[in-house]
């Protein structure tokens, strides 16, 4: 029997723990029946030495035959003194797994779920343990296997282990005729529809965030309890680069997003009420008060696999505040965009978003930071007020845009007039019977000049609640995609649906010229298209540079909706 178990952390960390206690004890339940279910292999060899209990035909007749997707129990044992920090497995001489022990152990035991590159014949097996030695298991036959899995894990560095079967080839390009569609938004959704396939195949659907360099290579982050995991897979599926940073202390941490660059550097975002030993030189070493929610920046080389100790980790201040996303430029310098409910928070601008310019209770307040390439110090930081921010993208001269939320005092006017004077209702916040300040339409703004200047601020949205979710530009950056998520029934989108008060929230993918045409065009996501939402970002990025429709011919699809502007300087609208 396969069991799943996928915990999500709630952007309120301290809430979160509150309500998943009673998570935890099943977890902790389950996975002790599943324990009891393994082998003994650590009680049966105590002395120093390689060994593999499963499969070993030696001693179990029945393990002779095993799956394509077998389970491996094994212990590498170091001589008293010594450590293990390297192993690897391979099947006649090609490796199928490979890891190192972070911090490194006397005793290795490990429980996991392996693939294996044949699916018929006869083969060798091999439990590598550097420094120690070699275990090898001969005549096991390997025949194609069912979905049988095992969902336990000993080996902290290695807790994943309930994938069955075969990993398929991991494929991120559309056919032509899918890329030559006349409706580039359609195209977005074939992207999303891609990436949903090939998470899914890894089990990383389940992940807190994803990201694919320009050789396929995925990367995938995880929370796993106060820890945080990285790991990069092939095109073919393999596992090249696992690495696991641990904290210090208890507490909760979710990633909010990933970032790489062209020589397989990632930097992980993650937000935690736990603690994490920071790097020396770094813009902020510790703490006071760990309790409290921290945004935590961590740079990892993918490419180096025995080189698993972090680059540098680092916090970015000492308030209350939390990352949404992260950017990386052509020099290293991390983009970092998040919330913050303190006016202490690090920064030299203070900009002023959408038409409430008021600091009242409740007023939302935003960060942009720009961490410098070896994480000493901030280049340039900006606060925005009455915005909450989710998502943030780059062009190529260094200019910010984000995407979130911002507060609808007066929803009566831009967008919302071009509803009204095609015959339909203009619904306002008031309508509603909502506190003007618990309405909010979809951002999109560009800042500019290291976070000095706001070029536009715009906003989207129906007659509730809306906000962006992701963001990026094509290649030249005449577009701007969004994605996002609305309860309103009078969202400006193509083709309607029926909501009414109480039903979930709807999916959105918009198309945009903010200060050029001030054009906007939305299509709802189909929900069968929204079963992994760390798909939205890394497809729109995907989708967004590979634009190959004319911009022409993505003008004349867009619905004429002219998003509500409030710009510095004006926007110029050509006729």
């Amino acid at each position: 029997m396969r069991t799943r178990i996928a915990l999500r952390v709630s952007p309120n960390l301290v809430d979160t723990l509150i309500k998943t206690v009673g998570m935890w004890l099943l977890f902790w339940t389950l996975l002790g029946l599943a324990a009891e279910a393994q082998t003994d292999c650590a009680s049966q060899h105590a002395s120093t030495g390689v060994y593999i209990c499963y499969p070993n035909p030696a001693e179990n007749p029945s393990d002779a035959v095993i799956p394509d997707g077998f389970h491996l129990s094994a212990q590498g044992n170091a001589p008293v003194g010594k450590t293990v920090s390297h192993f690897r497995v391979l099947l006649d001489n090609n490796l199928v797994y490979e890891n190192w022990a972070v911090p490194p152990v006397q005793k290795l035991s490990i429980e996991t779920n392996l693939n294996s590159p044949f699916d018929s014949g006869v083969h060798t097996l091999q439990f590598v343990v550097d420094g120690v030695g070699t275990a090898e298991v001969k005549g096991l036959k390997i025949v194609r296997g069912t979905n049988a899995s095992f969902c336990d894990s000993f080996f902290r560095a290695d807790r994943r282990t309930c994938a069955a079967g075969r990993r398929a080839p991991l494929h991120w390009s559309l056919t032509e005729s899918q890329l030559q569609t006349s409706d580039p938004l359609n195209e977005y959704l074939s992207f999303l529809d891609l990436f949903g396939q090939n998470l899914k195949a890894l089990e990383a659907d389940a992940s807190d965030a994803v990201a694919i360099d320009t050789e396929g290579n995925l990367y995938v982050a995880s929370h796993a309890f106060s820890d945080v995991e990285i790991r990069k897979f092939t095109p073919a599926g393999s596992i090249i680069y696992d690495s696991l940073i641990r904290s210090c202390g208890n507490g909760f941490v979710s990633v909010a997003g990933l970032a790489i660059d062209k020589t397989g550097r990632v930097w992980i975002a993650a937000n935690t009420t736990a603690c994490f030993v920071t790097t020396p030189g770094v813009i902020k070493k510790d703490t006071s008060e760990v309790k409290r929610t921290r945004g935590l920046v961590i740079l990892v080389d993918s490419t180096k696999p025995s080189a698993l100790a972090p680059i540098y980790v680092t916090y970015l201040a000492d308030v209350e505040y939390e990352i949404a996303g992260i950017r990386v430029d052509g020099e290293g310098n991390a983009y970092l965009g998040g919330t913050t409910g303190s006016p202490e928070y690090p920064h030299e601008s203070l900009l002023d978003i959408g038409n409430d310019p008021e600091t009242a209770p409740g007023t939302p307040l935003s960060f942009i930071s720009v961490l410098n390439s070896s994480g000493s110090g901030l280049r340039w930081s900006t606060l925005l007020r009455n915005a909450k921010l989710t998502a943030l993208a780059l062009d190529d001269t260094g200019n910010v845009y984000v995407t979130g939320s911002v507060t609808s005092v007066n929803t009566t006017s831009g967008a919302y007039n071009q509803k009204a004077t095609s015959g339909r209702p203009a619904l306002s916040c008031d309508a509603q019977r909502k506190p003007a300040r618990a309405c909010h339409d979809i951002l999109i703004a560009k800042i500019t000049d290291d976070g000095q200047k706001l070029s536009y601020s715009a906003w989207l949205g129906g007659s509730r609640d809306q906000e962006g979710r992701a963001i990026s530009l094509s290649a030249h950056g005449d577009w701007v995609f969004v994605t996002g998520e609305t309860d309103s029934p009078d969202f400006p989108a193509s083709g309607m649906i029926n909501l009414s008060p109480g039903d979930s929230q709807q999916s959105v993918v918009m198309a945009m010229q903010p200060c050029k045409t001030g054009l906007s065009d939305a299509r709802f996501i189909p929900e069968s298209r929204t079963v992994a939402p760390i798909a939205f970002g890394a497809a729109l990025d995907a989708f967004a540079p590979s634009q190959r429709v004319d911009p022409t011919q993505l003008a004349k699809s867009v619905q004429k909706t002219l998003l509500s502007i409030r710009t510095a300087p004006p926007c110029s609208y050509p006729r």
